[in-house]
């Protein structure tokens, strides 16, 4: 029975921590082990953790360090505390929650596609409040998800091209929990970096990550639901989500334009996010000249594709301002 690596990063969970630690004694296969590290100023986090870490020792182990390191510091900090005989490495946050077959679902597709040589696991989610109450999306947008999903991410194994992953407009995997993967294979990718070493926070960290690991390898993707995501009031507002999708790009642009600067492909698809994601931004800053004038220029680059996220742009254009203050507070 394969051994399989959990690494948790907590930061002010001290209301959640309990049922994700719990999520992970409650899995139906018990060959893993938890790392966690917890970046909380003073509040009850860490005395929650040390107690599971004093009755779980051969399982659970746990570090703490206030003032706070930062995101990336700490995954690489974890991600050397890997035991030697681990095979897989999964990941799960602080406020989230695995549900009780997720290690064994994943281990068993693993074993099942053994010879196909695939690198990584990725399963559906459910997202949930701080209520702990399920949140369902509008059916459109399901419908539109699931669709883009499996077109891009193709279940039957094969390879994610470099033009199909930039042409899902945002991070297609919602959490670092979706994903198990290969010790060998991640093991490459290490340490995980951020472009800017001033930063403790790196928005962006698992999209850059899965930018360089899936358009090359081999994935292999769960429609059920073995997560269950947390969307809280710590998490990010939209102005920063639109700051996140601006990073992207960047990101993208920055490696990208390095090793395809002679792909055509590649550069349409750049500039056509380009134009999207200004519009988008010049929602939040109400410039409706910029925030049309972009959207205009999409369609230079595509004319049908992704018209559900251009005419929900479009759509927002035409609301008066108040109302969509007034829909975003509610």
């Amino acid at each position: 029975m394969p051994k399989i690596s959990i690494i948790t990063t907590t930061y002010k969970h001290q209301d959640f921590i309990k049922n994700t630690i719990e999520s992970v004694l409650s899995q139906t296969y018990q060959d893993w082990e938890l790392l966690i590290w917890d970046d909380s100023p003073d509040d009850k986090t860490w005395n929650i953790i040390q107690k599971y870490v004093k009755k779980y020792p051969d399982k659970i182990k746990a570090w703490h360090h206030n003032p706070n390191k930062g995101i990336v510091d700490n995954m690489n900090f974890l991600l050397e505390k890997v035991s030697e005989d681990s095979k897989y490495i999964t990941f799960l946050e602080g406020d989230d929650m695995f549900t009780p077959n997720n290690l064994e679902e994943k281990n068993k597709n693993f074993g099942k596609y053994e010879n196909k040589d695939i690198c990584a696991i990725i399963s559906n989610h459910s997202e949930i409040n701080s209520s702990w109450k399920k949140i369902w999306n509008s059916i459109i947008y399901k419908i539109v998800w699931l669709f883009s999903l499996k077109k891009n991410l193709k279940p039957w194994l094969n390879i994610l091209t470099l033009e199909q992953f930039l042409l899902i407009l945002w991070n297609p995997i919602n959490s670092f929990g979706s994903v198990m993967v290969k010790k060998q294979v991640f093991k490459k990718y290490l340490p995980l970096k951020n472009l800017d070493s001033n930063n403790k926070m790196f928005w962006p960290l698992d999209y850059f990550l899965w930018l360089q690991m899936f358009p090359w390898k081999k994935i292999y993707y769960i429609s059920k639901k073995l997560l269950l995501y947390r969307k809280h009031q710590n998490n990010f507002s939209w102005d920063k989500n639109v700051e996140i999708m601006k990073e992207h790009f960047n990101l993208i642009f920055y490696f990208f334009t390095q090793k395809n600067k002679n792909n055509k492909n590649i550069l349409r698809i750049l500039k056509f996010r380009q134009m999207l994601v200004n519009s988008i931004s010049n929602t939040i800053k109400w410039n409706k000249k910029l925030w049309f004038k972009n959207l205009f220029k999409s369609f230079k680059y595509y004319k049908i594709r992704f018209l559900y996220y251009r005419l929900k742009i479009l759509i927002r254009l035409l609301i008066p301002k108040k109302i969509i203050d007034l829909i975003l507070k509610k």
